[in-house]
């Protein structure tokens, strides 16, 4: 499993590194990967956009979670509807627990999709 942390922001500027970090993380072949938007309070339809471009990066057997606890950040994946391909979790140790539970056959229990 691995872990990407985003900084306050995930806008056009910072794409390139945050997108650079995770491709590492999936090309690792991690079946899980997390990235933790905790600290950010802003993304743009750049952001967005590099979100999707991961998912579709993912190899079969990968799964990708996202931690997203500000409302804010989660209105504009709901505006944009993609709340509905992406598991989005409240808070990292959520997705940690789903993305094992994954692992291991056993049902999750958090807040958000799973």
């Amino acid at each position: 499993m691995r872990v990407v942390e985003v900084g306050d922001e995930l806008v056009l500027a910072s794409v390139p590194a945050v997108e650079t970090r995770l491709v590492a993380a999936i090309e690792t072949g991690a079946q899980a990967v997390v990235i933790d938007l905790s600290g950010c309070e802003f993304l743009d339809s750049s952001g967005l956009a590099m979100l999707v471009r991961a998912q579709r990066r993912l190899h079969e057997h990968q799964r990708l979670a996202l931690v997203v606890p500000h409302r804010i950040v989660r209105r504009a994946f709901e505006a944009a509807r993609l709340d509905t391909i992406f598991a989005i979790h409240p808070t990292r140790e959520a997705a940690l627990e789903q993305r094992r539970d994954a692992l291991t056959g056993t049902p999750a229990q958090d807040g958000f999709r799973g």
